[in-house]
């Protein structure tokens, strides 16, 4: 624990090497810990974080700029990003699309490139450590806000926790496959004869916290520290079971939201944590006790998630989302220009999942095949690609170590998760994270890279 806060003492002698814009955008970011990852309507939260981001964003211009001019891959980089904001901005008002929709696709892409952009362009390779860990910092203080106003909302509407859990699962129970599609829908229905329209309103913001990539990046994290500090020394057992502990109440959250995917991936995740520490006797006698004992203790919370985990997973198996990409296809494939430039930002296509017309898609890979067509997916992966290469260029030339490795097993199932099941590519945070990863995983890359040669 002691090397741990020596880390951070260190990174934090370093804050002053972190241009002003940075620090402003992300303390904008950290607003959304107090609001909804997805509002319906903008409020004057929205509006603070919306200036924030936006003089962020101007403060850091001037580096941006410098290495547009120094590097040819950020110039193709910018240069792509723009074809992807004016081709599917053309192709919607040349159809027609409504501007409301387009102005509503417009912000999450830029909520997905522009911040790792401006922080990608920003770093160097003297400020690329401290800014990495701030950026940690700020995705952990929104997961753990997020989580306990999440969880505050619930006793608040419930009562208790146990009470919405089981409204979870009659929900479930009551309804067919197309009106549980999503466990939120089930539970609003069992409460709709109680509740107003505003309660409604109120109660599906709520449920969307969970689906915050930060949370999921702050359950891993905070857990994969618990397990590697309990596992190491006896003097990190206490904090390991702490960090341990926070993280397990974040993750509870979207459990009890039957989130099969977040359970899954999280779960997976802390395996492998734990499988690196596999030579580590503190793993079989202070870790795995501690373990079976938190089971038996509290197997009448984690018995209910697991039932209602298990009746989603029966009752809507993959939620729709198979035929959700057919309907892609065949919506884009109508035509060769929609197959190469798709139907542009704010169009829409019939949704099997929801039985209706729908903006957007539950997978980032669809959503953007949709918008722009198979040229504005490639486009796409090309300018992620192109933000990797760059990083690997001023990425520190130090073999992989433990917090690096977290690091990375913290980012990927968030970002998985925005890729292949839900659409947490249209939240702020979800950028963050891949900015995250991009400063993280080219380190990975060069450390191998090193050992090889």
């Amino acid at each position: 624990m002691a090397g741990v806060a020596m880390i951070f003492r260190e990174y934090w002698e370093q804050r002053k090497l972190i241009p002003t814009g940075v620090w402003l955008m992300l303390i904008a970011y950290s607003l959304v810990a107090f609001g909804s990852p997805m509002p319906p309507k903008i409020t004057g939260l929205e509006i603070v974080m919306g200036c924030g981001l936006l003089t962020g964003g101007f403060l850091l211009i001037g580096l941006v700029i410098r290495k547009i001019q120094q590097e040819k891959s950020a110039q193709w980089c910018l240069g792509l990003t723009a074809l992807l904001f004016l081709i599917p901005l053309f192709v919607g008002l040349l159809r027609g699309n409504a501007l409301s929709d387009i102005a509503r696709d417009i912000f999450p892409f830029a909520f997905l490139l522009l911040i790792p952009i401006f922080l990608t362009y920003s770093t160097s390779s003297d400020n690329r450590a401290a800014l990495r860990t701030l950026v940690v910092m700020v995705l952990v203080f929104v997961g753990i806000c997020t989580a306990v106003t999440f969880f505050v909302g619930l006793h608040n509407l419930f009562g208790s926790i146990d009470d919405m859990v089981l409204g979870m699962r009659k929900g479930i129970a009551q309804y067919d496959i197309t009106q549980a599609t999503q466990a939120t829908q089930a539970t609003q229905a069992t409460q709709a004869t109680q509740a107003t329209a505003s309660a409604i309103e109120i109660q599906r913001a709520l449920f969307l916290k969970p689906f915050d990539s930060a949370m999921l990046f702050s359950a891993i994290f905070l857990s994969a520290w618990g397990v590697v500090l309990m596992a190491r020394s006896w003097r990190g057992w206490l904090p390991g079971m702490l960090l341990a502990g926070i993280g397990a109440f974040i993750a509870y959250g979207f459990m009890i939201l039957g989130l099969r995917a977040y359970t899954a991936l999280f779960v997976l995740a802390i395996a492998a944590v734990c499988l690196t520490q596999l030579r580590e006797r503190g793993l079989y006698i202070r870790l795995l006790p501690v373990f079976v004992l938190i089971c038996i203790l509290f197997w009448s919370q984690i018995e209910p998630i697991l039932q209602l985990l298990w009746m989603k997973q029966k009752l809507v198996g993959a939620n729709g989302k198979v035929g959700e990409w057919l309907a892609v296809t065949t919506t884009i494939a109508a035509t060769p220009q929609s197959t190469l430039l798709g139907i542009g930002w704010g169009g829409t296509f019939v949704n099997p999942i929801y039985g209706a017309d729908s903006r957007f898609t539950h997978s980032m890979l669809s959503f953007y095949l949709l918008k722009s067509g198979a040229i504005g997916l490639g486009m796409l992966l090309t300018i992620i690609g192109l933000l990797l290469a760059y990083s690997q260029k001023i990425g520190d030339r130090v073999h992989m170590d433990t917090s690096r490795l977290i690091l990375l097993i913290s980012c990927l199932p968030p970002l998985l998760i925005g890729v292949l099941f839900e659409p947490t590519y249209k939240m702020l945070s979800y950028g963050v994270v891949l900015a995250l990863l991009n400063l993280t995983l080219p380190v990975c890359m060069r450390s191998k890279n090193d050992r090889v040669g």
